[in-house]
C-alpha cells in the first residue's frame, strides 16, 4: 500500500494481540468497519510458540498462554479445541514458570484507570488495562471487549 493511500473504515485496532482481535471481532458484529494493523508478520501478540528442535512438537511458549477456570472469557474462545497439551510451567526452562506481564507493586491500583482511559478517540486494550485478571489472556479478553464497547458507544 502506498504511503499516500487513504483507507476508509470506522475504526482501526492497532495491535492484533489477543485484545485487537477480540476488539475487531466485537466491533464487526456491531456493524462497524474495521481494519486491525500489525506490525509483526503474524497475529497473536504474546500468544506464540517457537520451534526449539527439529520435532515440530519440541516447542518453547512465549507469553500467555495460561488460563484456569474463573477466566471465564478465554474459556468460551477455547471450548473446541483442535488438539490439548498440558504445561507444567514449573517445568519450563526458558520462562521459569512465568506466563504473564508484570508491573511493580501498586501500578495497577494505583494507574489502572489512567491505563484504560481514552484520549480523544484513542481508546486502549490489552492485558495490562483488564479490570481483572489483568496480564493474563482472560485480561486480554475483556480488555478488548471492553475497548470495543466504548468505540461502538462513542461513534453511536
Amino acid at each position: 500500500m502506498a504511503a499516500d493511500s487513504h483507507l476508509d473504515t470506522d475504526v482501526a485496532v492497532v495491535g492484533a494481540g489477543l485484545a485487537g482481535l477480540v476488539a475487531a471481532r466485537d466491533l464487526v458484529r456491531a456493524g462497524l468497519g474495521v481494519i486491525v494493523l500489525e506490525a509483526r508478520d503474524r497475529v497473536g501478540g504474546r500468544t506464540l510458540n517457537e520451534p526449539v528442535g527439529a520435532d515440530p512438537e519440541q516447542v518453547v511458549e512465549l507469553g500467555g498462554q495460561w488460563f484456569g477456570p474463573t477466566q471465564h472469557r478465554v474459556s468460551a474462545l477455547a471450548r473446541r479445541p483442535e488438539r490439548y497439551v498440558e504445561k507444567v510451567w514449573s517445568e519450563e526452562p526458558y520462562s521459569g514458570g512465568g506466563y504473564a506481564g508484570y508491573m511493580p507493586p501498586g501500578a495497577w491500583t494505583d494507574h489502572g484507570a489512567a491505563l484504560r482511559a481514552a484520549i480523544g478517540p484513542l481508546h486502549w486494550a490489552g492485558s495490562e488495562t483488564a479490570t481483572i485478571w489483568n496480564g493474563y489472556m482472560d485480561g486480554a479478553i475483556q480488555s478488548g471487549q471492553r475497548a470495543a464497547r466504548e468505540v461502538a458507544s462513542a461513534l453511536g
